[in-house]
């Protein structure tokens, strides 16, 4: 699983940096609805967290899609000119 920090983790779930660190240090049990999203900041699927054993049988494209969608709007429209940029330029090559 890729590193984060808190504040990554905070900016993308929307709870603050004590609250993450509180459940970190078992000092809080998260919300049902608290877990979802901050599974989804960090960008894995659920089973990763439940199963990690299962984490193997990802495929690349699937995490990749996951980070994705873990990213706000702004960030996926960068994503998207970037991978066109490099598509053109594979084409332009070729």
């Amino acid at each position: 699983m890729p590193y984060h920090t808190r504040d990554q983790i905070a900016d993308r779930s929307g709870y603050g940096t004590r609250h993450i660190a509180a459940i970190e240090n078992g000092e809080k049990n998260p919300s049902a609805k608290c877990l979802c999203r901050l599974i989804r900041a960090i960008g894995v699927s659920a089973d990763t967290i439940v199963y990690p054993e299962s984490r193997k049988y990802e495929t690349d494209s699937d995490h990749l899609l996951r980070l994705i969608n873990a990213c706000n709007e702004r960030d996926r429209k960068a994503i998207k000119a970037m991978v066109e940029a490099l598509l053109f330029i594979r084409e332009s090559n070729e």
